[in-house]
């Protein structure tokens, strides 16, 4: 009964996911009993509490979705009242379980707004917070879930189950949304939206710590088999075998890597620096992912940022320094059809830190200019700054140049310039120094432009000095040498070692 009510109130998406027990049954899915949590009054009102001081922000005092920073932040907060639920162990279009509420209050949703509460809520609070939630939409009373997913064990990741998902991930046009390399960035990408008319972007599946429901093999076989209530995900569970869910998960998870956080960029040293950014140079470079951040704190201030993290590598050749950007894009925008132009920019102190105190991170300040390099994919070349903040800048001539690319989805842009210059307001690049490094991103789609921008904390820079040789030399003539000593000592012990005692005369 409740699979029919949602069918016909939770829109088009769910309409296509919902299926009977027993179609699902004969594709190899396992369902189960829900367990329902009981409330008191007493804990439904403490509920209520609860949700006023840290949850009415953003999802509304009246659970609607439309709180004080409800235009800030992408995606938009749930309307509870709607009793829409992306996140669930139930099928297309039903109510998520209590136990699903309990996970997404206390985990989070990854790559969003929404944060773990765990840890800054009690067990009991966030309990009492899942029950007061309920009340907001009458659909839990009047139609709770009678079954879920059952999510059981997982078929191995094997060469050939990684293929036999790559097929499935073809045979049910995933890529028309997700894309060939599993970006984000398929021809249906720019135009979809939930069913509140609201713009959703595929998840980028490069990136698995921003899935939404998280990243374990069961958290994505479910979000296969029950698809996400109200966007344009549906439920695969009527078309796909529980097998081949399995399979396509075990594929997913091959397409994703690990982010590799660190607080320093390393360059290594090469005999020259390639402008092919997938030289093998570049592809031996250490990489490191940092996370932006939307701009808000000057006018105009983004709030809904669409890209989560930026790459970097480094290398210079005793000559010049290049660095490369690298960033997950799921539109090119070079300025055309009325918006911004995809940019990216690095920033280093113009000159050397006094005390270690470095300029203010939005592009320096009166005291403490920043070395400003910019690229735009509308020009694809570089322009030169010297900012002592966003409102005071000026052109200049360093040698800086910058050529990018996209490519299914990615930008890579490198960055180059003579390791040293004559000029009092340039940065120069020293081998063993630890120099600080900031990093902005503009993506055009998102209508970014100027101060609009991801931006990230400062970091480091450090060009790792070549190896003398004779750090290699030293302890072989250290090891020959002792082999000598050990054998000199051996000869002169012989040497003085008593010989045989004559033998006794008889008398």
């Amino acid at each position: 009964m409740s699979s029919l009510r949602f069918a016909l109130v939770a829109g088009p998406f769910s309409l296509l996911a919902v299926s009977a027990a027993a179609e699902v049954n004969e594709l190899g899915y396992e369902l189960g009993g829900v367990e329902f949590v009981t409330a008191t009054p007493e804990q439904i009102e403490a509920g209520k509490s609860v949700y006023q001081e840290s949850c009415a922000q953003c999802h509304g005092d009246t659970g609607d979705g439309k709180g004080t920073m409800a235009d800030r932040v992408y995606p938009k907060p749930r309307d509870f009242i709607a009793g829409s639920y992306k996140i669930r162990h139930t099928f297309g279009g039903e109510l998520p379980t209590d136990h699903d509420l309990y996970e997404a209050v206390r985990l989070g949703l990854p790559g969003t707004s929404m944060p773990a509460w765990e840890g800054l809520l009690s067990e009991d609070q966030i309990w009492q917070v899942v029950h007061y939630i309920k009340t907001f939409s009458e659909d839990f009373e009047h139609f709770p879930p009678e079954e879920q997913l059952v999510i059981g064990e997982p078929i191995p990741t094997s060469e050939e189950s990684v293929e036999r998902g790559r097929q499935v991930y073809g045979e049910m046009q995933c890529a028309k949304c997700h894309g060939e390399q599993g970006r984000g960035n398929g021809p249906s990408a720019a135009e979809l939206k939930d069913e509140w008319n609201e713009r959703t972007w595929p998840v980028d599946m490069m990136q698995p710590w921003t899935f939404r429901g998280g990243r374990a093999p069961g958290d994505v076989y479910r979000t296969f088999v029950t698809g996400l209530n109200g966007t344009p995900m549906p439920s695969y569970a009527p078309s796909v075998s529980s097998e081949d869910a399995w399979h396509l998960t075990n594929y997913v998870i091959s397409v994703g890597r690990e982010p590799v956080r660190d607080i320093v960029v390393r360059g290594v040293r090469v005999d020259a620096i390639p402008a092919d950014p997938a030289a093998p140079e570049w592809a031996e470079a250490p990489m490191v992912d940092f996370k932006l951040s939307p701009q808000i704190i000057q006018k105009p201030r983004l709030f809904t940022l669409v890209n989560l993290d930026v790459s970097a590598k480094a290398l210079y050749d005793g000559e010049e320094v290049a660095v490369q950007l690298i960033w997950d894009d799921r539109t090119e925008n070079a300025g055309g059809d009325g918006l911004p132009s995809d940019a990216a920019a690095i920033q280093f102190p113009a000159r050397p830190a006094e005390g270690g105190e470095k300029p203010y991170f939005l592009m320096g300040d009166d005291r403490h200019p920043v070395d400003y390099w910019r690229w735009s994919a509308l020009m694809n070349t570089a322009d030169n700054l010297l900012a002592h903040g966003a409102n005071e800048v000026e052109r200049k001539e360093s040698g800086v140049n910058a050529q990018g690319a996209y490519d299914d989805g990615r930008y890579q842009v490198i960055f180059r310039r003579a390791m040293t210059t004559d000029h009092e307001q340039d940065v120069q690049f020293e081998p063993g120094a630890f120099l600080p490094i900031a990093f902005n991103v503009w993506d055009g789609a998102n209508e970014e432009q100027g101060n609009r921008k991801a931006v990230t904390a400062w970091y480091y820079l450090l060009l790792e000095p070549e190896t003398p040789r004779t750090v290699f030399a030293w302890p072989l003539v250290a090891i020959f040498l002792g082999l000598g000593a050990e054998a000199l000592l051996l000869r002169r012990l012989r040497r003085a070692e008593p010989g045989p005692e004559p033998p006794l005369r008889q008398p």
